[in-house]
């Protein structure tokens, strides 16, 4: 009876930790996903702002400035917090 109780431990022990391994995967997953939709985000308004014709007219320089600046802050971050790890 000890060799069972051991054997179904042990597969109790095997399946939860099949069961971790399993919703670390998924949640590593989940994170990288989110991690490049708000990548994307950022370079999309990023490129957006640096591109816009119309903010490189007239008097809209220093809001450009501080669009740009604000973008760039967030990229950077990203940047840090992905330090090491690929893009």
């Amino acid at each position: 009876m000890r060799a069972a109780g051991g054997h179904h431990e042990s597969s109790f022990g095997e399946l939860l930790a099949a069961d971790v391994a399993e919703i670390e995967f998924v949640t590593q997953h989940a994170v990288e996903a989110n991690f490049q939709l708000a990548r994307e985000a950022v370079e999309k308004n990023l490129t957006s702002v640096a591109s816009n014709n119309r903010l490189k007219e007239g008097d809209f320089h220093d809001l450009r400035k501080e669009l740009l600046q604000t973008r760039c802050s967030l990229y950077q971050e990203f940047v840090k917090q992905r330090r090491g790890r690929p893009f």
